[in-house]
Order: structure tokens, then sequence, then C-alpha cells
């Protein structure tokens, strides 16, 4: 049984780290990474909303800092708590692997990978989350739709990294 108390603490540290993040990005970054740390939540149940609602933030903040590590780590963190508890195939799950995709494709064109296998696995991971949401977005709205459309390009952009690290 989890003890109320870690649950509510590790809430208003959660809606503190919001709050300080709404001014300052890395501050509420630094907050939020020190609240998953933290006895509360090591002492939630690994899907306990509070932990998803944690990382849902810190990959809005990081987002919004551009700080493109710690979205695809916690965007990859929100999909795994995300796919214990709905449906596979939901919008929700494509729409975390789109911000997955994205981050990492970012990761590719801002960082210079010196060990090439390193580089082709990230590419591959970009891959196969664009082409994920791609495929649930296709079944969920149909082929037609701008969101799908829109995933399809971003999927292709990254395949075409790829493509880039695999000529290297």
């Amino acid at each position: 049984m989890i003890d109320k108390h870690y649950v509510a603490e590790a809430s208003q540290w959660l809606q503190r780290g919001i709050k300080i993040g709404s001014s300052c990005p890395q501050a509420g970054i630094k907050c939020l990474l020190e609240l998953l740390g933290s006895a509360a939540a090591q002492c939630l149940h690994p899907c306990h909303q509070v932990l998803f609602d944690t990382h849902l933030a810190l990959v809005a903040l990081s987002s919004a800092a551009h700080d493109h590590d710690v979205t695809a780590k916690h965007s990859m963190a929100a999909l795994q708590l995300l796919e214990k508890v709905v449906p596979l195939g939901t919008s929700q799950l494509a729409t975390l692997y789109t911000v997955h995709g994205r981050a990492i494709q970012q990761l590719i064109k801002e960082k210079s990978f010196t060990d090439t296998a390193v580089a082709k696995s990230v590419a591959r991971q970009s891959v196969a989350a664009l082409q994920a949401a791609y495929k649930i977005q296709g079944s969920c709205f149909g082929t037609g739709h701008p969101l799908v459309r829109a995933s399809q390009k971003l999927a292709a952009e990254s395949a075409k990294l790829l493509l880039s690290h695999d000529s290297q």
C-alpha cells in the first residue's frame, strides 16, 4: 500500500516544478529531476499518475528549453508507462512516439557522433518511433489526415538521416 504522505509530497513537488518551469524551464527541469530521484517518488508504484505527469512535464519543459536529451529520455519513460496502461495503437501513444522520434531527430542534427554505430542506432530509434506514430495515426485518423501526412514526412526525414549515416 502506498503511503498517502508520499503521494502528497510528490504531487506538491510536481506542482512546484511546473510552477518554477513556467518562468525558467531549466530550473523546472532540475526540480522535476530531483523529484524522480526522491524517496517520495521511489515509494510510488512505477505506473503512478504522478510519475507519468512528471515525465510529461519534463518533456514539455525540456522541449521549451530545446534540451533534446531530456526530451528523448522522458518521452521514452512516459511511453513505457503509458504502454502498460492503455491499449496499443491509441492516439495518445502516437503523440508520444512523435515527440520521442522528433527529439532524437534533433539530437542527431545537433550532435556529431564520433561512433558511427551509435549514430546509426540513434537514427534507427528515431525512424522506428516516427514510423510507429505514422502507423497508429493512419489507423486512427485515416491516411489523408494532415497529422498523418506530417508524421509521414517526419519519418521520411529520419530515414534520410539514417541513410546519410549508412553512407559514412
